[in-house]
């Protein structure tokens, strides 16, 4: 059932392929690959689970980690890995020599548990990307990321291979609400960045919201984000605050398990904004 279901795959070589690669030539899927991991070895073995386990989200905007300290996904493949990918209609996957990568390094990366991780050493494009990644901590040691991207000549819509819909297991979650659909990202690529954006940030969680405090705080800023005169804010329209993430954490509780209307990401204050004039 391609409306609801992910398919598991595997790359069936003894090299590493390129994700890149293997969206472009899958036009029958939604351009984005999932990778589970484990930040822990099970509780006990037999009946145990994994803590904090959860999907890597790749497209060619970046990706996102299932855990704090795990290394950025660089978008290669390594041999017999298993992935998730959604299908867009019924049909098979492609898998071809013109995939696969030849770098001494480039299968080196293997998710499965903590135990099978590489250092991060390859760069994610050459391509220099405006984007900037937010974290969600919580006192019930959930953890949840998104990643916000800025890239030329991409629209507000889905951009098949650069946005990526929410697939994620956390107890505690955060997304981008995509315009009029209301879709739920986990990575958001939109047009070339401009300070009025406003990107709509959505909450979930199944932990005891009275007694549970969350966190969000800014990670990987890259491109224009690294400039100081560049400000990302998050807007909570409940209080009226503008929090600058370059003053440290936002910290928050919630009245209630989902929240869709409460937050906005944005790159100036109310105290910022510049007065509109009409010719005369």
């Amino acid at each position: 059932d391609h409306g609801s279901n992910y398919n598991l795959l595997a790359n069936p070589y003894p090299s590493a392929i390129s994700a890149d690669k293997f969206l472009e030539e899958n036009l029958d899927i939604d351009g984005t690959v999932y990778i589970w991991e484990a930040k822990t070895q099970p509780l006990s073995i037999g009946t145990g689970y994994y803590d904090q386990s959860d999907y890597i989200t790749y497209t060619k905007a970046g990706s996102t980690a299932p855990s704090i300290g795990t290394h950025i996904f660089n978008g290669n493949i390594a041999s017999a890995q298993g992935f998730m990918v959604k299908a867009l209609s019924s049909g098979n996957v492609l898998f071809n020599n013109c995939m696969r990568l030849s770098g001494l390094t480039d299968n080196n990366s293997f998710f499965r548990t903590t135990t099978e991780k590489a250092s991060n050493s390859a760069v994610l494009s050459s391509m220099s990307l405006d984007r900037f990644k937010l974290n969600l901590t919580s006192s019930t040691d959930h953890f949840n990321q998104v990643l916000i991207a800025y890239i030329p000549g991409l629209s507000m819509g889905y951009d098949r291979g650069y946005d990526a819909s929410r697939n994620s297991t956390s107890g505690s979650q955060i997304f981008t609400i995509m315009g009029e659909t209301n879709q739920r990202l986990a990575i958001d690529a939109r047009p070339a960045f401009v300070n009025t954006d406003v990107v709509p940030l959505g909450f979930t969680s199944t932990s005891p919201i009275s007694s549970t405090n969350f966190q969000i705080s800014i990670v990987d800023k890259e491109g224009v984000f690294q400039d100081d005169n560049v400000d990302v804010f998050i807007h909570d329209k409940l209080n009226n605050v503008y929090h600058n993430f370059d003053n440290g954490v936002f910290n928050f509780t919630a009245s209630q398990s989902e929240l869709l209307n409460r937050f906005d990401v944005v790159y100036q204050s109310s105290t910022l904004n510049n007065q509109d004039f009409d010719e005369v």
